[in-house]
């Protein structure tokens, strides 16, 4: 029998995004010197999961994501003064600082 689609369920099948994501902020933050990694980590995984729900149902575009959930990170723990080591990152993530929290 030939097929003319295959289709492969990524997310949580054959790849693992949580744990990619964990290496990936992990990476991250370590290269930048941040000390308290699992602080960001603790904020952003909730956020960043509740932010893919909007998205599901459609309460928010997938360029208000994109726009949304690092700056929201980083303005939080900014304010926590969390963040004063990373000048230069938040200045990559957020490029557009105004647009981080769109309705």
């Amino acid at each position: 029998m030939i097929y003319k689609f295959l289709l492969f369920d990524l997310d949580h099948t054959l790849l693992d995004f949580d744990k990619a994501e964990d290496i990936a902020l992990t990476q991250l933050l370590s290269q930048e010197g941040v000390e308290d990694i699992q602080a960001y980590k603790d904020y952003y995984v909730p956020m960043n999961k509740a932010l893919w729900k909007d998205l599901e149902q459609k309460k928010i575009s997938k360029e208000q994501l994109i726009n949304t959930r690092f700056a929201r990170l980083f303005l939080i723990l900014e304010s926590k003064k969390m963040v004063l080591s990373l000048p230069n990152l938040i200045n990559l993530l957020l490029p557009n600082k105004d647009k981080c929290f769109q309705e």
